[in-house]
């Protein structure tokens, strides 16, 4: 057989798309680029953004009534070149949608797209009411993506306050921007931001608006999509400035209302609330100086306190104990140092305050040992000039230096136990007075030199 004779098996050129038609129940047609090997749900998943109609409510036809099975190709099912494919819709929707084409909004208002007028039909009687809702708002939401497509801006107003949700998706995850995108629909884009659509959601392609519009060859739309995008950026950044600006702000205006809540009333009434000292010394006729000096003004009363320390000891009680003093110190925060140096720091006071104890201890302890050694060296002087008079004269007879130095020794021996001192040497003198029978010695001169 020559190579004329040869039959033409291959009707399609695989190397360059085609175009078919595509009749939308039976009002309007659209020429699309097909391949041989397309497979009839690729098919419906672009015609969704070529018509605006959803996936899942699409039927295909071709020929005849038969619809075609989605895992069949556009070869499979003798599709040829420039041949026609009707696009067809469920019976539950075939009259929601026609009226949406048309822009019929009065007759779509009745077909079950609003919650406020009545609706029913065998499907509807046998759902809840919660099921009914969702289902009323999905099929708003079909008239919406056919208004973007239509470029029906009254019919989108009427429908939109219907359509709650702004992230309500088609089946394949597209939202009416996907749709506005893909066909170059830049004004629809600017309305569908303006009303809320999110510009940057994703299909389950992993597509956004911008992407289609570039896959379809839409550069006005893209570069409109970008901008918008761009801006979108430059207001989440100031944003995100302002609110940092914000916290620092209030982060200090807690610092200073952490300051002032520091504050433990007033010296008269410690239970006083901060509030309520600033409103009085603010307001000169609620307030009228202080309880002592009612011409005081408010002025110097707001010094004084800010000086003003709780530590009674350091001005009015000498006698006070460092222990409550250290207490009074640590519980006071709005401490200004003492009356005398108010540039003191409530650490150093508190310091001096607990050393105070121990430094008077050791000055008495020291006082108390120097008044021993002392003693201890009068007695031992007392005790040499008694000695040569024992030697000399064991008989000592009544005198008067012998009782004045009698009454010496008593009141020697006297401060030495005030002080726990033993004076053992002095009970032995004075001993040796009492067994001694008195003599005068003013004769013998060495005695009355060394008593005397």
């Amino acid at each position: 057989m020559s190579q004329k004779n040869k039959p033409n098996t291959k009707r399609w050129n695989d190397d360059h798309p085609t175009k078919i038609r595509i009749r939308v129940v039976g009002h309007e047609e659209y020429t699309v680029n097909v391949s041989l090997d397309m497979r009839v749900t690729q098919l419906r998943k672009m015609l969704e953004l070529a018509t605006g109609i959803p996936y899942n409510i699409q039927r295909l036809t071709y020929l005849d009534a038969a619809e075609l099975v989605d895992n069949s190709t556009l070869e499979d099912n003798d599709v040829v070149p420039g041949g026609a494919i009707d696009l067809l819709v469920w019976p539950t929707w075939s009259n929601l949608v026609e009226k949406a084409i048309m822009g019929q909004i009065a007759e779509i208002m009745e077909l079950g797209v609003c919650y406020d007028i009545p609706f029913s039909s065998p499907i509807t009687d046998y759902m809840d009411n919660e099921t009914k809702m969702a289902w009323i708002e999905k099929r708003a939401f079909v008239v919406l993506c056919i208004g973007v497509h239509q470029e029906n801006v009254e019919l989108c107003d009427n429908i939109l306050p219907l359509v709650k949700n702004r992230n309500t998706r088609t089946p394949l995850g597209r939202t009416p921007l996907h749709i506005a995108a893909s066909q170059g629909k830049s004004d629809m884009l600017k309305y569908l931001l303006d009303k809320g659509f999110k510009l940057h959601a994703k299909d389950k392609d992993d597509k956004k608006a911008i992407d289609l519009a570039s896959l379809f060859g839409h550069p006005e739309s893209e570069r409109f999509l970008f901008m918008s995008a761009w801006e979108e950026l430059r207001e989440k950044i100031g944003s995100c400035q302002k609110k940092k600006e914000t916290a620092k702000s209030m982060k200090k205006e807690e610092t200073v209302s952490g300051n002032v809540s520091s504050f433990k009333g007033s010296p008269i009434n410690p239970e006083e609330k901060p509030e309520t000292m600033v409103k009085k010394l603010s307001t000169r006729t609620s307030f009228k100086g202080s309880h002592t000096n009612p011409e005081e003004k408010p002025e110097t009363m707001v010094k004084k306190l800010s000086t003003r320390t709780s530590v009674k000891g350091l001005s009015t009680s000498s006698e006070e104990k460092p222990g409550t003093m250290v207490k009074k110190l640590s519980t006071r925060t709005s401490f200004k140092g003492s009356p005398t140096n108010p540039e003191e720091k409530p650490e150093t006071m508190v310091k001096k305050l607990s050393t105070r104890t121990s430094k008077k201890s050791l000055k008495k302890k020291r006082q108390e040992d120097v008044h021993v050694d002392e003693m201890e060296e009068e007695i031992l002087s007392i005790d040499e000039e008694i000695k040569p008079v024992k030697d000399v004269c064991p008989v000592i007879g009544s005198c008067q230096n012998s009782d004045s130095f009698r009454q010496y020794l008593l009141a020697l021996k006297k401060q030495c136990r005030n002080f726990g001192y033993t004076a053992s040497l002095i009970d032995d003198h004075l001993q040796w007075l009492d067994n001694v029978k008195y003599r005068s010695f003013h004769h013998n001169p060495v005695i009355s030199e060394n008593i005397g």
